[in-house]
């Protein structure tokens, strides 16, 4: 099952420290409030939903970093994640120079 994160400040990080401490590893979707509240209410709308987005980016467990998902920098134990266009700083995780470039597009 995914991991659904608010667009709020730190809401992918304190997922992805939830996911380490619980030794889990599962595929992240950084979505809006209202999607969000949604998935509280019935998971399997909010996946159909949410499912239909690309990933864009890779977070690094161990590190807990974001990473564009050609970067070679990122780790090896690793999730895929969905983050909201021009949100990447919201993550509340560390940017990697491969997102911080990708952001000045």
């Amino acid at each position: 099952m995914p991991a659904f994160c608010q667009i709020s400040k730190d809401d992918v990080v304190a997922c992805v420290r939830h996911m380490n401490e619980h030794h889990m590893a599962q595929d992240v979707y950084q979505v809006g409030n209202g999607l969000y509240h949604r998935a509280d209410k019935d998971n399997s709308k909010a996946f159909d939903t949410a499912k239909k987005r690309e990933f864009s980016h890779l977070i690094d467990m161990d590190t807990e970093t974001l990473h564009t998902m050609s970067c070679k920098k990122v780790g090896e134990r690793t999730v895929k994640a969905s983050v909201v266009p021009k949100h990447e700083k919201d993550t509340g995780l560390k940017l990697c120079a491969c997102v911080k470039r990708a952001m000045k597009k």
